[in-house]
């Protein structure tokens, strides 16, 4: 018998959902590289300053690049070294006795003061030609309140302000936090403006006080609204014994050079296996076809719409299983606006499914826990739900995340 298996996930969506181009972006590249300071990388932004904002001692924590915190996406936990490298706050050398660089994992003081003040600044951005500018990121943190804290800054060319104070993230255990998405404005100054920077600064006091992990941030992106360059009506994904079709349209495009199509085994670290040509500029539906073969039995999908002029969007990611397991990555959640309802449908069924419903910049709407023996479920929010939504689901083996658009 032959197996097919069919994603449909995108429905009069525009490249992207906000309708942002991504223009500057800084991933910290790939490898383990345990214990490397941030300053010895220099990746193709160039290289990010660690600068002393405050009083520092010889065992104050510091700024490392490397997968000794792996970059994970939004609404999955932190984890070891791996093979995706992030920009993330650690300990020095403790005398010996604590080696350097456990990942997002600070000194609090005890043995010795650990004071800490370091801003980690970017290198400098050229954001001529672009206006109304927004910055997104994933990050992780706790520490000890205010006292051990990390915040954002942004400088325009002359000085540097606090742009904002972040919100602890969910705790998942063993010292790691829940990696969580992030967006904010820049400042009216950052338009057509050829000398802008950002920076991610941490403090931490010697009361020995203060819970892991620290402070780690990835995949950060500048973006910037444009004229809605291609709106897709579809994209779909089917599997017939391991070869992937990926099928897609669009209502219209401007300016669309070629679509990049890229694959994953686990939804983080992407490849390109594929190019297709774009139409140019049309107003006419076009539909697309592009077709892998999978040795893997899972695969995530996504599309890179690329511009004539370089600027490019990412469509959300495609789950296709090309096996009969049953497992989370089949799940599908949709928005009922008449009754204010998050539906679920094809989960996994008599195994605890742990959910997070959050907005876009992180704050948690609520959290809660599903077994079901038929694979549906139905929640139903307490206040009016607006905007863009994440919501994660949570198993002991697997997490999914789904974004939700409510109108």
């Amino acid at each position: 018998m032959r197996l097919i298996f069919t994603t449909l996930v995108l429905l009069l969506f525009t490249l992207n959902a906000s309708s942002q181009v991504t223009f500057w972006t800084e991933d910290f590249g790939t490898g383990c590289d345990d214990g490397q300071l941030a300053t010895a990388v220099s990746g193709s932004n160039g290289a990010w300053a660690i600068v002393s904002t405050g009083s520092n001692v010889a065992l104050s924590n510091t700024w490392y690049i490397s997968a000794s915190e792996n970059g994970n996406a939004a609404g999955v936990c932190g984890s070891g070294c791996g093979s995706d490298r992030t920009l993330h706050v650690g300990n020095v050398d403790i005398l010996g006795l604590i080696p350097p660089d456990g990942g997002a994992r600070y000194y609090a003081g005890g043995v010795g003061a650990a004071t800490t003040n370091y801003r980690a600044e970017s290198p400098v951005i050229n954001c001529t030609g672009r206006t109304s500018i927004t910055l997104n990121f994933v990050y992780i943190e706790n520490g000890d309140g205010t006292l051990d804290n990390a915040t954002l800054w942004y400088y325009n060319g002359a000085t540097w302000a606090q742009l904002a104070d972040f919100a602890k993230t969910t705790i998942c255990g063993g010292g790691q936090g829940l990696w969580t998405a992030y967006s904010i404005a820049l400042p009216a100054s950052a338009n057509n403006n050829a000398n802008v920077k950002i920076g991610f600064n941490w403090s931490n006091n010697n009361d020995a006080v203060g819970t892991d992990p620290s402070f780690a941030v990835d995949d950060v992106q500048l973006s910037v609204a444009t004229g809605m360059p291609v709106t897709l009506t579809m994209f779909e994904a089917r599997c017939e014994n391991h070869e992937t079709t990926l099928q897609w349209k669009t209502a219209s495009e401007t300016n669309n050079n070629y679509f990049e199509i890229e694959t994953s085994i686990d939804g983080v670290q992407f490849e390109t296996i594929g190019k297709v040509e774009g139409a140019g500029n049309s107003n006419i539906e076009q539909v697309y076809s592009f077709s892998y073969f999978c040795e893997a039995d899972n695969r995530f999908f996504r599309l890179r719409q690329v511009d004539y002029d370089g600027a490019f969007s990412v469509s959300p990611t495609v789950f296709v299983s090309c096996n009969t397991t049953e497992n989370l990555q089949s799940a599908q959640a949709f928005y009922n606006n008449q009754d204010n309802q998050i539906e679920f449908q094809h989960l996994p069924t008599n195994c605890n499914i742990h959910v997070f419903v959050s907005n876009m910049e992180g704050k948690a709407i609520d959290n809660f826990k599903i077994v079901t023996s038929d694979g549906q479920y139905k929640w139903e929010s307490l206040h009016p739900l607006l905007g863009l939504l994440l919501v994660n689901l949570i198993t002991s083996d697997e997490v999914r995340t789904i974004k939700l658009v409510v109108n």
